[in-house]
């Protein structure tokens, strides 16, 4: 007799294959976690390092923006990561990425301000240094090896890897052909974590006025200098500012101390400085005075009973408007006697006293820490020619366009009929061959409707040649009342001798009215630069002459 039973052959094949079939998925799973998930998750980590860049270029885009426009806003970056759930597979933990701001500075030497006696007390030359901050963000992924730190630095992203190499991701600066574009970074951050942080964008001190500044004709060897503490090298500077080196005006990148490049640019050339004062996050920031300019020019010819405004604008170390400064205004006649009147600056940090002469005075304009003296930064000094009326136009013309360095104007005429909006001046030079290099019109005593006006040099027989000013590309050449002094076309002069003269056509927008009334004047103010490469301002008070 047999007990229990007879197991089927088959039944334990079924079962011997269940088990073997449990096995290889057994196997695939292990062979999918060790090697396709890490495979897919680098893939990720590598995909959330590109959005972190994207990221960053996009709070240098919101920094240029506030710099530019003096409007803040918000900057995301997704810091940190975590992966995608995978049903039954096991994911390594969140990645947390971390943004900091590092200390970085720059500085600014060999720059003098251009066309503007008042600006180029402060902006003279001497290095001017800027404290800022750097953003890094630096992340340690659980796969992806090598990963760089990406940096924000003096308006450039760019990676750097563990083996000093490089790599730039935009194509921004603070170098656009001639405009130079600095903007200090202030604030700290110090962010650690997994997923995204939001950073504050404050405007401090912007938009800014932008002045034009070149280095010292005079001087060889005097490039302006912009020295920029980074942790890129030298040599890595010069790839990431390679366009403007072959095609721009970057001489030049120099290694320096301290963890600081020299970017040289070209002499001789007139550059177009643009500062601002940015924050990420809290950063308090109070705009004190750095220097006074005059708007208009600072020897004035005026006649006597008529009121003249005379503006100025405090500006801080950013060339940033200082709002609620108290400026004074110290006239002095000469004789001893002197008053004074206070004014506080508007939101646009300008000051404008309304003065009536009755004879010849200096009016001084200061703020707290002005000396008073002419060449204070923190002092305009204006010299006001008191007459009854414009004057005439020889070289002995008395207080009125006496020609200082020699240059004088002898006639001027409105024109008549439907060219009353015309004025023809000519000019002479007594003792030397002198370049016009700038020009600007201060004042115009007709019509408010007159803005600006083209000018135009002359045949001997009087016909129109070219328009003399040079404005850069896509800026108008006019000579705007109360605007910036405007460049003149190279090789405009005027000669030395009794036989040789300019005349010019002041070609103004609107009518001068002058065939009803002979006292329509206005002040013209020229840089001029002599034979030995001097330069100084002459300031005329042209009217129409008998």
């Amino acid at each position: 007799m047999k007990f229990g039973y007879e197991m089927d052959d088959r039944a334990v094949s079924e079962i011997i294959g269940a088990i073997l079939v449990f096995g290889l998925v057994v196997i695939s799973l292990v062979i999918f976690q060790t090697n396709a998930v890490p495979a897919a998750n680098e893939e990720v980590e590598f995909d959330h390092n590109q959005e972190v860049q994207a990221d960053l270029l996009g709070l240098d885009a919101a920094l240029s923006d506030a710099a530019a426009s003096g409007n803040g806003g918000t900057a995301v970056v997704t810091v940190g990561m975590d992966y995608p759930t995978r049903f039954l597979f096991r994911n390594p933990p969140p990645v947390s990425g971390t943004l900091t701001t590092e200390t970085s500075r720059f500085s600014i030497e060999n720059a003098e301000a251009v066309g503007d006696a008042e600006t180029d007390d402060y902006w003279d030359g001497d290095a001017l240094p800027y404290e800022s901050r750097q953003l890094v963000y630096r992340v340690d992924y659980n796969i992806y090896e090598n990963a760089p730190t990406t940096v924000l630095s003096h308006g450039v992203v760019y990676d750097a890897f563990g083996d000093g190499t490089t790599r730039r991701i935009d194509a921004g600066g603070f170098i656009d052909g001639r405009s130079i574009e600095l903007t200090a970074l202030a604030g700290r951050r110090n962010e650690s974590r997994v997923g995204d942080v939001s950073v504050p964008v404050t405007a401090q001190s912007a938009p800014t006025e932008t002045v034009r500044v070149h280095d010292d004709p005079a001087v060889p060897d005097d490039n302006i200098t912009l020295t920029v503490r980074t942790g890129a090298t030298a040599a890595e500077w010069e790839a990431f500012l390679e366009d403007e080196m072959t095609e721009g005006y970057v001489a030049r990148v120099d290694p320096g101390s301290g963890n600081t490049v020299k970017v040289v640019l070209e002499e001789d050339t007139t550059y177009q400085l643009e500062l601002a004062r940015v924050a990420v996050g809290s950063a308090p920031y109070t705009a004190t005075p750095a220097y006074v300019t005059a708007d208009g020019a600072t020897d004035r010819s005026v006649v006597a009973g008529t009121p003249t405004d005379l503006t100025v604008e405090v500006r801080d170390e950013y060339n940033g408007p200082v709002a609620g400064e108290d400026v004074t205004f110290t006239i002095d006649d000469g004789d001893g006697a002197t008053t004074t009147e206070t004014v506080t600056t508007d939101g646009e940090g300008r000051a404008t006293l309304s003065h009536t002469p009755s004879e010849s005075v200096t009016v001084t304009a200061t703020v707290d820490g002005g000396t008073g003296a002419d060449g204070d930064p923190l002092s305009v000094v204006y010299d006001l020619t008191a007459s009854t009326g414009p004057g005439g136009g020889d070289d002995d013309s008395g207080s009125i366009n006496r020609g200082d360095i020699g240059v004088y104007y002898t006639d001027a005429e409105i024109g008549s009929g439907n060219r009353q909006d015309e004025m023809t001046v000519t000019f002479r030079s007594r003792d030397d061959t002198y370049t016009m290099r700038e020009a600007r019109i201060s004042f115009i005593s007709a019509e408010a409707s007159v803005t600006g006006a083209r000018v135009f040099s002359t045949d001997a027989d009087g016909n129109r040649l070219q328009n003399i000013v040079d404005e850069p590309p896509g800026e108008d050449d006019v000579l705007t009342v109360t605007d910036d002094f405007s460049p003149i076309r190279s090789g405009v002069t005027i000669q030395q001798g009794a036989a040789n003269q300019e005349t010019y056509v002041f070609d103004f927008d609107a009518p001068l009215r002058g065939g009803q009334s002979r006292q329509e004047f206005f002040v013209l103010s020229v840089v001029f630069e002599d034979s030995s490469g001097n330069q100084r301002t002459q300031t005329f008070f042209i009217g129409e002459t008998p």
